[in-house]
């Protein structure tokens, strides 16, 4: 089964056998940005520009709990490892740690100075990763609060973060159109990737190119100077 949300305020499932549409999840009043399974796939959550959280019983249909409390749009959710946790990102600038067995907000996680696009569990369960509007990835003792790491050196937006399997290395993606890799015990930044195709090729000098050329280079990565 695979699920999917839409600015249509609807999460669907689907048979990826067939492409049946299995269940229709309504309830949320705005577009869903975002959705997550639970690790023993009986409940869905789905973050919604609504500002709330909802988790979703998948074989009935049902909403089992809405979680309400953000301010701003919810934009990733993720579940912590043994399945009692589950972490919000918002355009309100926090993350925030709800209890899904009452609906409690546990934990507010207050520190990125604009929205928050991706959140991220370390496979321990004990910090989270979130990215922001802000450019930083910061790391999260679960337990505390506290925020233990920044993780500064994008140039724009981050929007995705996602740990190593053995946990020492967090990735992130940013709209400056990098990938960076992060030693999460030194915040060291060990890897850019860029998505330009000719980043960092110098061209100044270069004989026979025309300026459409030179401008589709430069579009690329290329650099004049």
């Amino acid at each position: 089964t695979l699920a999917s949300s839409s600015e249509d305020e609807t999460v669907k499932l689907w048979d990826v056998r067939t492409g049946d549409c299995c269940l229709t999840l309504a309830g949320h009043e705005s577009s869903v940005y975002s959705v997550a399974w639970s690790g023993d796939g009986l409940t869905l959550a789905s973050g919604s520009n609504d500002k709330t959280v909802k988790l979703w019983d998948v074989r009935t249909g049902d909403c089992r709990l809405t979680l309400a409390g953000h301010e701003g749009s919810v934009n990733s959710v993720a579940w912590s490892g043994d399945g009692l946790t589950l972490a919000s990102g918002s355009g309100d600038g926090t993350v925030k740690l709800w209890d899904v067995r009452t609906g409690d907000c546990r934990l507010t996680l207050a520190g990125h100075d604009d929205w928050v696009w991706s959140v991220a569990w370390s496979g321990d369960g004990l910090t989270l990763a979130s990215g922001g509007d802000d450019g930083t990835v910061k790391l999260w003792d679960v337990q505390t609060g506290d925020c233990r790491l920044t993780l500064a050196g994008h140039e724009n937006w981050v929007r995705s973060v996602a740990w190593s399997r053995d946990g020492l290395t967090l990735a992130s993606s940013s709209d400056d159109e990098t990938v960076k890799l992060w030693d999460v015990l030194t915040a060291e930044c060990i890897a850019t990737f860029s998505h330009q195709l000719y980043a960092g090729l110098k061209i100044k000098g270069v004989k026979g190119l025309t300026q459409a050329e030179i401008l589709s280079l430069k579009a690329l990565g290329a650099e004049e100077d």
